[in-house]
């Protein structure tokens, strides 16, 4: 499991750990069915436009056989 959260350097140094203690006490305990997920913590960093931009081009068909508007 990948749970994401905001990246900030003011609480990220002890997050990780306090969100492993809050995950094995009330969702992994012993005999949990839970208990055999890994939780790997992914910071969000910023965005930046690249993200937002389309990356395929559509198919040359469709760009050539567009009908005039009027």
């Amino acid at each position: 499991m990948y749970p994401r959260y905001l990246f900030d350097t003011s609480f990220t140094v002890s997050f990780r750990q306090e969100f492993t203690n809050w995950w094995k006490t009330y969702y992994a305990f012993s005999g949990s069915p839970l208990e055999q997920i890994k939780v790997r913590l992914i910071p969000i960093t910023g965005r930046t436009l690249e993200t937002f931009f389309i990356h395929k081009k559509p198919p040359r068909a469709m760009l050539t056989k567009m009908k005039p508007r009027s």
